[in-house]
Formats: structure tokens, C-alpha cells, sequence
């Protein structure tokens, strides 16, 4: 959130997609929506089950357009994260997402460290054992 705030200054509402039919993906949304009401933001949360549940997503921030956006990681959102890309570019909001490779593969920005370049550095150290 902390990310997301200094990309927008003025950010006050957050909407999050997730899976919502995934206890896994839940539990990980559930504390991003604890530190966004701890900032004083409002969540719009957007639990998503099935493709066809974008379209629902979508028209919800159509009706209560959120300031940005928060992607947490599964292979659903994953199999539909260029309708996301596209939608955040369409309508200007700054998106954040959990993997580096998601930025490579379209998005803005993620809050995780560059997976290629922490393997590089493992495998050079393993290298000297």
C-alpha cells in the first residue's frame, strides 16, 4: 500500500482482486485490506471465482471508480491478467502486483524483489561451494 501511495498521492480508495473461491488467496488479501484501512483507505474488495467475474470487477470500478489497484496472485487472475493490464491502462490507474514478471508481462509495478535476480545471486553462491 505504501508503494501504491507514493505512485498516487492522493489515493484513498483500493481496489482489490483476488480469488475469492481460493482460501489461499484469501488469506493473503485479507492482510492488504488490513494495512489499507490501517491508512486510512477504503477497499473495494472485488472477490473473483471465475473468468467471467472480470466483467463484474470491472463494472463495479466503472460504477465506484477506485483510486488504484491491487492484483493478489493466482491462476486465476494470472489467466486473466491482460484484461486486468488493460483495464488499469484504459482508465489510468496505477495497478500493483504481487511478481516482478507480472510488470515484465505488462503491469506497472509489484512490491516483490526481482526473482531472476535473487536465482542469479543463489546460483553464484552455490557456484562456490
Amino acid at each position: 500500500m505504501e508503494l501504491l501511495k507514493e505512485m498516487a498521492p492522493g489515493l484513498k480508495r483500493v481496489a482489490m482482486l483476488w480469488n475469492a473461491d481460493d482460501l489461499g488467496m484469501t488469506m493473503r488479501y485479507r492482510p492488504s485490506e488490513t494495512g489499507a484501512t490501517t491508512m486510512g483507505l477504503s477497499v473495494q474488495a472485488l472477490g473473483v471465482r471465475e473468468p467471467d467475474d472480470f466483467n463484474e470487477a470491472f463494472a463495479a470500478m466503472d460504477r465506484e471508480k477506485p483510486d488504484a489497484i491491487l492484483m493478489v496472485t493466482d491462476s486465476l487472475t494470472v489467466l486473466n491478467r491482460k484484461r486486468v493490464f488493460a483495464y488499469a491502462a484504459a482508465h489510468r490507474l496505477p495497478t500493483i502486483y504481487e511478481f516482478d514478471w507480472l510488470v515484465h508481462d505488462g503491469g506497472l509495478m509489484s512490491y516483490a524483489p526481482d526473482l531472476q535476480m535473487q536465482l542469479r545471486a543463489f546460483n553464484r553462491s552455490s557456484a562456490g561451494l
